[in-house]
């Protein structure tokens, strides 16, 4: 099976290259920087907002797994549309062109949440990416599967995971017992995108995907206090030192009150339907498992992969 992955040597994109590889998956990798993922396999540096970028990308592969786009930048609504949306499409219509068998979008347990954050402007172009390649995607040219992590943990990790690592190296005291969110692992992401890759049939075409725990923050920065070599129950503030702390951060990034708070203590669950769509494949890990990889120096992570 030839597979193409856009995004390839980001966080997702390079374990999911590797991960090809090692099942013996002939590979053609691109990503805007074209840095390196796999011995041997050249990453062709790709602009997929250029219009032209997808004209021979796909030729002779069967499998894309479309990974690139915007995630954890602070962009303007028109750059998630470009990127996130228009030119994702404009890979899906060159995908059925080229005779591609499968299109593995992957989008985010946030797209299902566009009505309650309407600020979000990741989540809005994830949810109208959706949207508008389930209307130009002809089922029987070419199958589209949409592909809706929930929040990604594992070694080397972006975003709001790396701000709480950073923070908990920093001596970041325990949060209060507030508020839930799903996670999934990276290396079970991989896992569960190959074998969709790989099944003739799959009972649902959307596929929401969690590891089937509910992660506190309280819980997360435990975890990370721990891999750090830092155990024990810790110093808790009141709930209005995190409020006036993250009220902070949103004035420092320019984000509306309430933002930084949110992010920490808000729930964000979600229900997987990924065990029950695709044979064979169940959640392997927990937070804590990955905890001490996402403490370690990303070079560290870089030399062991």
């Amino acid at each position: 099976m030839k597979c193409l992955v856009t995004g390839a040597s980001g966080f997702i994109g390079r374990l999911l290259s590797q991960q090809l590889a090692q099942a013996g998956h002939e590979l053609s990798l691109t990503s805007r920087s074209g840095a390196d993922v796999v011995p041997g396999v050249p990453t062709i540096p790709a602009d997929l907002l250029q219009p032209s970028a997808a004209t021979g990308l796909c030729q002779g592969v069967d499998v894309v797994f479309h990974l690139a786009g915007i995630a954890h930048q602070h962009a303007a609504a028109y750059d998630y549309q470009r990127l996130n949306v228009d030119a994702s499409v404009a890979l899906a219509e060159a995908a059925m062109r080229s005779g591609v068998k499968t299109f593995v979008y992957l989008s985010s347990s946030r797209a299902a949440l566009t009505e309650a954050c309407a600020s979000d402007h990741y989540g809005r172009s994830k949810a109208s990416a959706e949207n508008v390649l389930a209307a130009r995607v002809d089922p029987g040219v070419m199958r589209l599967v949409i592909v809706r992590p929930s929040l990604v943990y594992g070694a080397d990790v972006k975003g709001n995971l790396a701000l709480l690592a950073r923070a908990v190296r920093a001596y970041l005291p325990l949060p209060p017992e507030k508020g839930q969110r799903s996670m999934i692992g990276v290396h079970d992401l991989c896992r569960l995108l190959i074998k969709v890759a790989e099944a003739d049939t799959l009972s649902q075409q959307v596929l929401t995907v969690t590891d089937g725990e509910s992660y506190s923050t309280r819980r997360i920065v435990a975890a990370l206090r721990t891999a750090n070599g830092r155990a024990g129950k810790g110093y808790t503030p009141p709930i209005w030192c995190w409020q006036f702390g993250a009220r902070l951060l949103d004035l420092l990034r320019g984000e509306p009150a309430g933002t930084h708070f949110g992010k920490l203590f808000d729930d964000d669950i979600s229900d997987s339907n990924a065990a029950e769509a695709v044979r064979d494949w169940t959640p392997r890990e927990i937070f804590e498992d990955a905890a001490k990889a996402i403490m370690e120096p990303r070079s560290r992570n870089e030399q062991a992969s």
